[in-house]
């Protein structure tokens, strides 16, 4: 067998390998990622429901008196 087919042979089952070690591992992060989104979603249904918040998406707190350099 010449020596580039078995490190093709070689290349291809590391991949899988590696492939079916990192499977449950990718598949729970993308549900948790799935829930992270949707609950980022439920905040913002609940934040464009609130008068305080800015056109920046910021909330401003009841002492806030408008600026950086303000005193």
């Amino acid at each position: 067998m010449p020596l580039v087919m078995v490190l093709i042979a070689g290349l291809i089952f590391g991949f899988l390998l590696a492939l079916m070690t990192q499977l449950p591992r990718i598949i729970h992060l993308k549900r948790q990622l799935k829930d992270v989104i949707n609950e980022l979603e439920n905040d913002n249904a609940v934040a464009d429901k609130d008068d305080d918040i800015t056109s920046e998406g910021i909330k401003m707190g009841s002492d806030y008196k408008g600026g950086f350099f303000n005193e």
